[in-house]
């Protein structure tokens, strides 16, 4: 028997989780509910899950307006971390939590191979 599609996606964010700097990920709808969470103790995963979605709206729609294309990513910077979301199928979102220090490069190449591997888990129903 194979894993579910929630297994799956739990694979894809513990692999992401894995790589130094990343604190943690969540795959949630555009509506901002969790699909799958793997954030840290500390963390309420159910205001992160609806504030990303609302960023990564907001920007969306922005982009529509301005006539720019559409969405791919939105990186949000404080001093202390970096949230980066990114499109993982035309209902969700793939959001992690990279520390400040991280080296974004290697990690923003990660994060769009893990959202391609979610893509194709939750479009393969």
């Amino acid at each position: 028997m194979g894993l579910t599609r929630k297994e799956q996606l739990e694979n894809v964010l513990k692999n992401l989780d894995a790589i130094a700097g990343v604190e943690g990920s969540a795959v949630v709808t555009k509506d901002g509910l969790i699909v799958v969470s793997d954030l840290k103790a500390g963390l309420n995963a159910d205001t992160f899950a609806a504030m990303s979605a609302t960023m990564f709206g907001a920007a969306e729609t922005a982009l529509e307006e301005l006539k720019k294309g559409s969405i791919e990513m939105v990186i949000t910077e404080t001093r202390e971390s970096r949230l980066v979301a990114l499109e993982s199928s035309q209902d969700c979102i793939l959001v992690a939590l990279v520390q400040e220090k991280a080296d974004l490069g290697p990690i923003l190449g990660e994060l769009k191979k893990a959202a391609g591997e979610a893509r194709k888990i939750i479009e393969n129903e």
